[in-house]
């Protein structure tokens, strides 16, 4: 890993945003790929603070149709959840990380770029010491 990169902590709040458009701006972010130094190879992303996880919206009925699966390696061992499920069990955070992780670049840094991303429920976190800059995503992409 490089010592000499910069990570900067950004917050942004989740209330009424879509899914998938916030979590194009957050791999974005997570790849560090605004950078002037980006390269495919390297980890150079920025942290990410998710506030207010639980009021994020899907479009269409994709909170009763949309489904994530797990499988165990078994015959016959596929679990659904709907994201009705997550929002029911209060584990919002997890429809977050899931299409977070699916637009991140498939290679070793993946899991790196992941563990940067904090989501809460709430408008608390405890991340108040690194400074967290707060997001513009409208004016982010078009500077």
């Amino acid at each position: 890993m490089n010592e000499n990169i910069k990570r900067d902590w950004y917050i942004l709040d989740c209330d009424k945003l879509i899914v998938g458009r916030v979590s194009t701006l957050i791999a974005t972010i997570l790849m560090g790929k605004y950078k002037t130094k980006f390269s495919k190879e390297k980890d150079t992303g920025d942290f990410i603070i998710l506030l207010n996880v639980d009021k994020i919206i899907f479009t269409g009925n994709k909170n009763s149709d949309k489904k994530y699966w797990k499988h165990s390696g078994y015959i016959g061992s596929i679990n659904y959840r709907t994201p009705n499920y997550y929002r029911s069990k209060n584990l919002c955070k997890n429809i977050m990380i899931n299409s977070v992780n699916g637009m991140l670049p498939k290679n070793k840094n993946r899991k790196r770029m992941i563990n940067r991303l904090k989501c809460y429920n709430g408008s608390v976190h405890p991340h108040s010491c690194q400074n967290p800059i707060v997001f513009d995503y409208k004016n982010f992409l078009f500077k």
